[in-house]
């Protein structure tokens, strides 16, 4: 055993595993082994096709062999490197790419060099390498057979909420439009923070039969978070508000999204569930591109050379559109196509007939960065929207013109909705308040969200104006359909504002009542 271990490089095929492997155990309950398996493949495919090659130019098994970890080993961990410079190294030159990239070139042709004119054999090495490996991976196994034995929490998608029971026979059935406008804060915040009259909105909207909550609120500042509550009508009980959102966070949020309670009592009572947004949902994965948003195995992947190096020159990328579709960047652009395609899909479902009720959810990044249109709606430059991103350029302007764009987009959708679909239920709302810049004064700002609603027979006692985005669904539910789930109090948590503003101004962890 110790002699093969010495003498065959079985590294070669035990990295890519391990990096695999390790990010499954990190991840464990947000990965499936059948995702990974491809992954997995093309990884090792790669360092055989290294070790191939730099055996034939070293002439020289293990050589090879030492050559290629030496590249995968830098394309895996560079993120890894990158990021325990940033956090411990005194020298900021340190962790700058091209250093970093320098200096992998520099010992990539030092260390060939060496191997070329070393005359012994490297059988200490090789066995150092292959037993270190054989035990890292012994290591994540035992920590993936106690995540998934149950001694570890598990990640669950059943967040049951009490209260619900059949609709009942007597109770209408009306196809409902779920309308969500990401980050577009309500008027009343507009007006104070920004000195911005929408009211042109809010009369259509009361001249359309709406009820407007004027003083509602999102629980959350993240659209993954404030999503999962309201669409679970609970609070994320399991969120450390001591800690900083991690993508581990985010990967949960999207979990229970995707097998969410309000569609597990919809679909219950015959609802079809019809899906443009870019969130999966049980059975109705999202219809545009996700590119840009950190799920799957891109949890595992984002940490990589290519990655890193792509989002650090995501601007000037991005701005091609042969190089956006050949390397991972995420792809803006397509966000602006994304929301076409779901405004243009919800739409389209109206001259859709259908013998069962239906909940037709459309989430459009709009007002969200990036600012793709002015208030007319024509595209604006690459430079203005990445340079916005870039906040080379001032926002808020252009945020500003993307309500008023998003506003023609708002009137056009809910009058074709009343026009073909008059009997039909509209919730409009968004996620949270205006935080690109997080230029608010009052922290409270982040969460003022727009939210109305319409019903056909108008009859909206039981809102208030109020409300937060924990209750919205429970109080539709118990409108509608005669439901008993019971109110919960309205809070908003704020996490540590990411820049409040270009002094840098940072909130702690608090909740606002």
């Amino acid at each position: 055993m110790k002699s093969s271990l010495s003498n065959k490089p079985y590294f070669i095929v035990l990295l890519p595993l391990f990096f695999i492997w390790h990010g499954w155990a990190e991840h464990a309950g947000f990965l499936s082994a059948t995702g990974l398996l491809p992954l997995l493949l093309v990884y090792t495919a790669v360092s055989l096709l290294l070790f191939w090659l730099f055996k034939w130019i070293m002439r020289d098994v293990q050589k090879g062999a030492l050559m290629a970890i030496w590249c995968m080993a830098f394309f895996f961990f560079y993120g890894a490197i990158f990021d325990f410079l940033k956090a411990h190294s005194p020298i900021r030159f340190l962790y700058k790419n091209p250093v970093l990239l320098s200096s992998f070139v520099i010992s990539f042709i030092l260390l060939f060099v060496y191997l070329r004119r070393r005359k012994q054999p490297l059988t200490r090495v090789t066995f150092f390498l292959n037993l270190l490996l054989l035990i890292y991976l012994a290591f994540d196994t035992t920590v993936l057979i106690w995540k998934y034995s149950g001694k570890a929490p598990v990640v669950s998608a059943e967040l049951r909420v009490p209260g619900h029971t059949p609709i009942p026979d007597s109770c209408k059935k009306p196809d409902i439009y779920f309308l969500l406008f990401d980050e577009y804060s309500n008027s009343a915040a507009l007006k104070e923070q920004f000195n911005f009259d929408n009211s042109k909105l809010d009369s259509f909207l009361q001249s359309r039969n709406f009820r407007l909550m004027p003083k509602s609120s999102s629980n959350y500042p993240e659209t993954m978070l404030s999503m999962s509550s309201m669409f679970n009508m609970n609070y994320l009980a399991w969120r450390d508000f001591s800690k900083p959102v991690v993508k581990e966070d985010f990967m949960r949020c999207a979990t229970e999204i995707k097998d969410n309670e309000t569609m597990r009592f919809l679909t219950a009572n015959g609802y079809q569930i019809v899906n443009y947004s870019f969130f999966d949902l049980v059975n109705h994965p999202a219809p545009v591109n996700q590119r840009w948003l950190s799920i799957d195995t891109r949890l595992v992947t984002e940490g990589t050379l290519l990655p890193r190096i792509t989002k650090a020159f995501e601007g000037q990328i991005a701005a091609h559109e042969f190089l956006r579709k050949l390397l991972p960047v995420k792809s803006y652009r397509g966000q602006m196509l994304n929301n076409d395609q779901c405004i243009a899909g919800v739409l389209k479902e109206l001259d859709r007939k259908t013998d069962a009720p239906r909940f037709i959810y459309g989430h459009f990044l709009i007002p969200h960065f990036p600012f793709f249109k002015d208030a007319a709606g024509k595209v604006l430059p690459d430079s203005i929207v990445y340079g916005v991103m870039a906040e080379t350029i001032d926002p808020l302007p252009y945020y500003l013109d993307y309500v008023r764009y998003g506003n023609t987009e708002i009137e056009k959708i809910i009058t074709t909705i009343q026009q073909k679909n008059p009997n039909a239920v509209i919730i409009f709302m968004s996620d949270h308040g205006y935080r690109w810049t997080g230029r608010a004064v009052n922290p409270a700002w982040l969460f003022r969200n727009q939210n109305a609603v319409y019903f056909p027979n108008r009859e909206y006692g039981a809102f208030y104006d109020s409300i937060t985005n924990v209750n919205q669904f429970r109080v539709i539910f118990n409108s509608l359909f005669h439901q008993q789930y019971p109110l919960i109090p309205d809070t908003v948590f704020l996490k540590s504002v990411r820049k409040a503003n270009e002094s840098n101004l940072n909130f702690s962890h608090e909740q606002y009542h």
